[in-house]
C-alpha cells in the first residue's frame, strides 16, 4: 500500500504543475537561473524534490513525452533532474537528445547542466553545453543500443 500512495504522490504532483495556467510564468524566463527560480516556485515542484530519488523515473518519463512536444514542462523536468539524486538513467536518457542537439534555449543549457552533472563533471565551465553535446555522443558510441 505504500507504494500505491508513493505514487499517488508523485502523480499529485506532476498534476499540479502540469497545467498550462500554471506553468506558463516559465514563458518569462530570459535564462537558465530565470527559468529556475520559475520553476522552484511551481505547485507540486517542491513535493518531487522532497520525495526525492524515488520521484526521479516518473520526472525521466515526463521528460522523455514532453522533451519535443512542450518546452515548459521540459524545463521543470530537467530542473527537478537537477535537484533530485538519480542514477544512471538520468545520463542514458538525456544522451540521445543531446547528441541530436534535441534540446534548444534554455533547455540546451539546462539539459547540458543536468547530464554533465550527471557524470560527475564541473557544470560551471562557460561552453556546458558544447562538452555535454561531446560527452553525449562519446557515451552512446561506448554503450550502443
Amino acid at each position: 500500500m505504500e507504494n500505491t500512495d508513493l505514487t499517488a504522490r508523485i502523480q499529485a504532483a506532476i498534476d499540479r504543475f502540469s497545467d498550462r495556467e500554471v506553468y506558463g510564468e516559465l514563458m518569462l524566463a530570459s535564462s537558465p537561473a530565470a527559468a529556475k527560480k520559475i520553476a522552484e516556485s511551481l505547485p507540486g515542484v517542491k513535493d518531487l524534490v522532497a520525495i526525492g530519488p524515488d520521484a526521479g523515473p516518473a520526472v525521466q518519463d515526463l521528460l522523455n513525452r514532453e522533451a519535443t512536444n512542450d518546452n515548459q514542462l521540459t524545463t521543470i523536468a530537467l530542473y527537478l533532474l537537477s535537484r533530485i539524486p538519480t542514477d544512471t538513467r538520468t545520463t542514458d536518457s538525456l544522451a540521445r537528445p543531446l547528441a541530436s542537439q534535441q534540446f534548444t534555449g534554455i533547455n540546451a543549457e539546462l539539459a547540458g547542466e543536468v547530464f554533465l552533472n550527471s557524470l560527475g563533471q564541473d557544470v560551471n565551465q562557460e561552453d556546458r553545453y558544447t562538452t555535454a553535446v561531446r560527452e553525449a555522443k562519446k557515451r552512446i558510441e561506448q554503450n550502443p543500443p
